[in-house]
């Protein structure tokens, strides 16, 4: 007894094929450059710029100057406070 099978098996792919008809890329966003597109030229406007980082100095020239300020204020109450608290005796000249 002979048993023949005849196995005829289609190749497996992960994807079936997919055609490529009637399927376009979406078109650019508005203002985007085109190869096709002659270059057309847009009217520029003036620049405005203004001083960065100003506001930044100001402030920590404030803070700075205060601190120093209160620094100072509390050198001079500890130097009045050891000032008045030394008995001081005036040297005589017998």
């Amino acid at each position: 007894m002979s048993l023949s099978i005849n196995h005829q098996q289609t190749p497996v792919t992960a994807y079936p094929a997919v055609s490529n008809e009637g399927k376009h890329a979406p078109p650019p966003p508005v203002g985007y450059p085109t190869k096709d597109a002659p270059a057309t030229q847009q009217k520029t406007l003036p620049v405005v710029t203004t001083a960065r980082g100003d506001g930044f100095w100001k402030g920590c020239n404030l803070v700075y100057c205060s601190i120093l300020s209160s620094f100072k204020v509390l050198i001079y109450k500890i130097v009045l406070d050891y000032v008045a608290a030394v008995p001081w005796t005036v040297a005589s000249d017998d």
